[in-house]
């Protein structure tokens, strides 16, 4: 499972020269509005919801699934059909198996 939730995220400041520099800080996806706009715009704010362009919101924790099902037509119309067995949260350094926890869907804290 944690090998499959290993992404490679690249970014390249503007004028930057040298080697590629490896840097194992936590982050996901949802990074990438906040890195686009690094040093660039000040105080960004996302202009379909008017809301603060920021990755304080996963708090180091974030939760995932190991699901295969990723095509609409193999979801419900309201809900995701993924097992109760699919469920995880990681923390921190994903490298450690001790950062991550599988977890039943009834625990799942989503934020709105």
């Amino acid at each position: 499972m944690r090998e499959f939730c290993h992404p490679y995220l690249l970014v390249k400041d503007f004028d930057a020269t040298g080697d590629i520099k490896t840097d194992n800080t936590f982050m996901t996806n949802a990074d990438v509005p906040t890195l686009a706009v690094k040093d660039i715009i000040a105080n960004p704010v996302n202009p379909f919801t008017g809301k603060k362009i920021t990755s304080e919101g996963r708090k180091n924790l974030v939760t995932i699934t190991s699901s295969k099902n990723w095509l609409p037509s193999q979801q419900n119309k309201y809900t995701l059909a993924i097992a109760g067995s699919d469920w995880y949260t990681v923390h921190d350094n994903i490298f450690e198996e001790n950062n991550w926890k599988q977890i039943k869907p009834g625990k799942l804290k989503l934020i709105p």
